[in-house]
């Protein structure tokens, strides 16, 4: 398959939900992984879900790696745009490290000229927002002034939850590293 005109991945990187989104002629698509017992999240609109079977953290490192070249091989893009760590991150950040490491690699073997952009999250905030601090509300309002068909989700995924959360934002901050890199990196693609 040809590789399609101002094609861009941004990737929200995790453990337990990663998002990617995927711009082709200036339409999104979103793809969600996650590590969920149970019963799945509703259908979205162009979202397109994967349900872990690892059993253990390294098979999931090499699952997740494995479910973003997929999605390489089914949209050619001409870049790619990763989140980088936060500076002050907490949690299990051996794991967060390990897991991000896996793709990396994998990327550059798979993959070795389509460039990898590393972005600060304060960046990406700042993009979204205007605020380098803002929050998961605030990028969820800037989705969803941006992708107003979107609004939905958040109660479609968590009906009786009084904050957003995973994977709505997870797919909010996947839109906005795509956006950042269409915007700043396809004409070096």
């Amino acid at each position: 398959m040809a590789s399609p005109v101002n094609s861009i991945l941004g990737i929200d990187y995790s453990f337990t939900c990663p998002a990617v989104c995927a711009f082709t002629q200036d339409r999104p698509k979103w793809f969600v992984h996650y590590k969920k017992e149970g019963r799945p999240y509703s259908a979205l609109p162009n979202v397109t879900w994967s349900i872990s079977n690892a059993t253990t953290e390294i098979k999931r490192y090499i699952e997740l790696a494995e479910w973003v070249l997929d999605i390489m091989r089914l949209m050619s893009p001409t870049c790619v745009v990763l989140e980088d760590y936060a500076f002050a991150a907490n949690g299990r950040i051996t794991q967060l490290s390990e897991n991000t490491g896996t793709l990396k690699v994998k990327l550059y073997e798979h993959y070795p000229n389509v460039p990898v952009h590393i972005v600060a999250p304060s960046t990406i905030k700042k993009f979204a927002t205007g605020r380098g601090i803002a929050t998961k509300d605030d990028i969820w309002a800037a989705f969803i002034q941006r992708e107003p068909q979107t609004e939905a989700w958040a109660k479609l995924c968590h009906p009786k939850a009084i904050r957003i959360g995973s994977p709505v934002t997870d797919i909010a901050d996947a839109y906005f590293l795509a956006q950042y890199g269409r915007t700043h990196f396809l004409s070096q693609a």
